[in-house]
């Protein structure tokens, strides 16, 4: 599942599509649904304690997911 941040104006959708591109090289989709809420979570202190390489820092997201059909071949 390509993920990513949303810049500066940008909406959800708009951003969902530019990671599954940049992410995948898929640009033929068509939009189905979406998730009504945004999906948080967050990593315990305690695994966070045990990552390195800046991942410690790491505290969890809130994603966005999208329902969505290839139109293209399967290539993409």
């Amino acid at each position: 599942m390509p993920q990513g941040g949303i810049d500066k104006g940008e909406d959800p959708w708009m951003a969902a599509q530019r990671e599954l591109y940049e992410e995948t090289g898929v640009k033929d989709i068509e939009y189905i649904a979406e998730v009504e809420d945004w999906i948080a979570y967050d990593f315990p202190e305690e695994f966070r304690a045990n990552l390195c390489g800046g991942w410690e820092k790491y505290k969890g997201q809130a994603q966005k997911w999208f329902i969505v059909r290839l139109n293209g071949s399967d290539a993409q």
